[in-house]
């Protein structure tokens, strides 16, 4: 399995920060990669819990949160034609300081195994690329 891994601090209390970020309707705001929400979950946000979203690079989506720990962590894991992906969460945090930590996973499958050493860039720019949008994102969670 390839991973990236990454991490951001922000003056958040992590409790906010965890809200905003199981939402599947805001990961329009907070993932560059991300391009709309095509089905929204039912029911109370927690283990289990499944959407459908639209990927730039990757297409339709259904994504399942197969791991939840409230307020604490939560990863999301698709399946793809190419392989398994996962974006897993860990907030930590103190007062109003937060450090979210992120890790993307890819697993790939298939012909797409040949691909992964020129994937990683790819895959680095977009943890990249969310870092910057999600510090954009959560900066507006915070009161003047």
């Amino acid at each position: 399995m390839t991973t990236i891994a990454s991490s951001i601090t922000v003056d958040i209390p992590a409790s906010a920060v965890f809200d905003y970020l199981v939402e599947p309707a805001n990961q329009v705001h907070w993932s560059p990669n991300f391009q709309f929400l095509e089905r929204a979950p039912t029911g109370t946000l927690g283990l289990g819990t499944a959407f459908r979203g639209r990927l730039k690079n990757f297409g339709s989506l259904e994504f399942v949160y197969d791991e939840f720990q409230p307020q604490t962590s939560f990863r999301m894991a698709a399946n793809h034609r190419t392989g398994h992906i996962t974006h897993r969460f860990t907030l930590s945090g103190e007062g109003r300081a937060t450090t979210v930590r992120h890790e993307v996973g890819f697993d790939a499958r298939g012909l797409a195994r040949v691909a992964v050493p020129l994937m990683k860039p790819m895959l680095r720019r977009m943890v990249s690329d969310l870092d910057l949008q999600l510090k954009v994102s959560l900066a507006a969670l915070s009161p003047p």
